[in-house]
C-alpha cells in the first residue's frame, strides 16, 4: 500500500509554488485575496485576463481556517463546480498531469 502525505494548502504553499496573489474587494465580504496557478506561462500584464486563461484558483483568504485560526485553502480547476483539492499533493499532481511540468520548479 502506498501512503501519500496530506499537506494542507496554506500561504506557504503558494509562496513555494510562486503563485499569483489577487487582491479583491466585495461589498458584503470586504477585502480578501486568493491565489491562482496559471496552466500556461503568463506575464504580469496578462494576469489581468485570468478569466480567459486555464487556471487553478484557490478559495478566498478568509473562507476557511484551521483550529488555530490560520487560513487554509482549497483549490479548484477553472473556478468551476469541480471537486475541490484540499492538499498540496493533489494540486501538484493535477498540475503535473495538465502541464507535464513540476509545479515547484517554475
Amino acid at each position: 500500500m502506498i501512503i501519500v502525505p496530506e499537506t494542507p494548502i496554506t500561504e506557504a504553499s503558494f509562496n513555494k509554488w510562486k503563485c499569483h496573489k489577487i487582491d479583491a474587494t466585495d461589498e458584503i465580504e470586504g477585502n480578501y485575496h486568493y491565489f491562482v496557478i496559471p496552466l500556461v506561462d503568463l506575464n504580469e500584464d496578462e494576469i489581468q485576463q485570468l478569466e480567459y486563461m486555464p487556471t487553478i484558483f484557490s478559495s478566498a483568504s478568509d473562507e476557511f481556517t484551521d483550529d488555530t485560526g490560520k487560513s487554509i485553502y482549497t483549490m479548484r480547476l477553472f473556478e468551476e463546480d469541480l471537486p475541490e483539492l484540499t492538499t498540496e499533493e493533489e494540486v501538484e499532481i493535477l498540475y503535473k498531469i495538465l502541464t507535464k511540468k513540476e509545479l515547484f520548479l517554475k
